[in-house]
């Protein structure tokens, strides 16, 4: 996406609330590479791509059994 500066809309506001309020320690770490990624890349990422992001890092920590 950063390459070819499409955006990705798919309507799917309420689910990234409703995960980020589920899963707060994701969305956090979600944030924080959303913040690397804007202040080295100068490139910010939506609501859309922060939900992908969660649900992967969640992913990750259920099978790395971290704290969550």
């Amino acid at each position: 996406r950063i390459k070819s500066n499409e955006v990705i809309n798919s309507m799917n506001l309420h689910l990234f609330t409703v995960t980020k309020e589920k899963y707060p320690l994701s969305y956090h770490c979600s944030e924080l590479i959303s913040s690397y990624l804007e202040n080295k890349l100068k490139f910010c990422l939506n609501d859309e791509e922060k939900l992908y992001l969660i649900l992967h890092i969640n992913r990750l920590c259920i099978r790395e059994e971290c704290n969550q």
